[in-house]
């Protein structure tokens, strides 16, 4: 499916009912797409498409891709889209399997359906695709639907990349959207292999700390998943995010896929609002993630190990054990039988299959928290 849509000839931009400069014909210039999923949290990513619309760069176009959520997020998107001046938004969307194109050229937020969950990767992928499809895209930018954008940040990372060719993948400055004084990461994260732990740079820190925008980059082994701004030359040169880890270490596989030809960047005065883990339960606070979570990092990060570091293996299994058996013994047991589905190789099923089970076993209050 990613190869015809990749293969499918390039739409034509249309009508905007507010032309900015730089569109004196009335079209939709974008020299940057920005690629939502959503996966059951149509309010929030709503929340994040309307902080997008308040940007001072108007040069951008919009996808959500809705990853088979299998509720009210489509029609809670085209009702909101009616709401919407003309050429704002798409009335209609495209179903990912068997209408690619676009199905109202010229809006500034379109919609795309998958009829399954693709995990991250594949749902972000149908965006990317799209994307490409567009004339006049040089950049993507790939948002987790549980954050807020500053009106600059579009501004600032499409400078920053101007100004560095060589930067293939770019963060921004990442606040928690629940408490704004306080940083969840400066662009992206260190990693170690033989342990497979990965630290936020700058976490926790004051937001108005100064710090030295070069030495995070040199720091920086992979930029957050929550926003990376990517240059369509990277994309076309290394490839489509890998689909195989369903979620998390999507980025970092990226990465190591472009060792050598691309740099990574950080834009500072790029300011994204995160609400960590507000669709699976994602978070870098000890003992808060969610069982969903717990199992995908653990099969993810035995998959990318095997993949680029394999001598590794060893010393990260044992270590992403021992983790389990310290939630079991602190008396989460179910979390720590999580872990252990996916340490031991227990579940034979596709992920998305996984999920629908696991959330099927759960009670309504805890399958509402089922999050990404």
């Amino acid at each position: 499916m990613m190869a015809k849509l990749l293969h499918h000839p390039p739409g034509q931009s249309g009508g905007q009912n507010s032309p900015n400069p730089g569109e004196a014909d009335g079209t939709v210039s974008a020299l940057c797409c920005v690629v939502i999923v959503n996966w059951r949290r149509p309010e929030l990513t709503l929340s994040c498409v309307e902080s997008l619309l308040r940007s001072t760069c108007t040069e951008f176009r919009v996808i959500v891709c809705d990853n088979g959520s299998g509720d009210n997020s489509v029609s809670r998107f085209l009702h909101w889209a009616q709401q919407q001046p003309p050429g704002v938004a798409a009335r209609t969307a495209s179903v990912a399997e068997s209408t690619p194109a676009d199905t109202e050229p010229g809006t500034r937020v379109n919609w795309i359906v998958s009829t399954r969950n693709l995990g991250f990767a594949g749902g972000a992928n149908l965006g990317l695709a799209w994307g490409l499809r567009q004339g006049g895209c040089s950049h993507f930018w790939l948002l987790n639907n549980d954050s807020i954008v500053d009106a600059d940040a579009l501004g600032a990372l499409l400078l920053h990349m101007r100004q560095r060719p060589r930067v293939g993948i770019c963060g921004a400055r990442i606040v928690y959207l629940g408490d704004r004084q306080r940083i969840q990461a400066y662009g992206g994260a260190r990693f170690n292999r033989w342990t497979g732990r990965g630290f936020h740079l700058g976490h926790g820190a004051d937001v108005d700390l100064a710090h030295d925008a070069g030495q995070v980059v040199r720091r920086m082994s992979y930029v957050s998943g929550a926003s990376m701004f990517v240059s369509r030359r990277f994309v076309e040169t290394v490839g489509l995010l890998e689909e195989g880890y369903f979620l998390f270490f999507e980025e970092l596989d990226w990465v190591r896929r472009a060792a050598g030809r691309f740099d990574l960047g950080y834009a500072p005065d790029a300011i994204v609002w995160h609400h960590e883990g507000a669709t699976i339960g994602s978070s870098s606070e000890p003992g808060r993630s969610s069982e969903l979570s717990d199992f995908f990092m653990c099969r993810s990060l035995l998959r990318f190990t095997l993949r680029f570091h394999p001598v590794a293996l060893p010393s990260v299994w044992l270590v992403a054990f021992l983790r389990s058996l310290h939630l079991g013994l602190s008396g989460r047991r179910r979390r720590m039988l999580t872990q252990w589905q996916a340490l031991f190789g227990l579940v034979r099923c596709a992920p998305d299959v996984w999920v629908s089970r696991h959330l099927a076993a759960l009670g309504p209050s805890d399958a509402s928290d089922g999050r990404r």
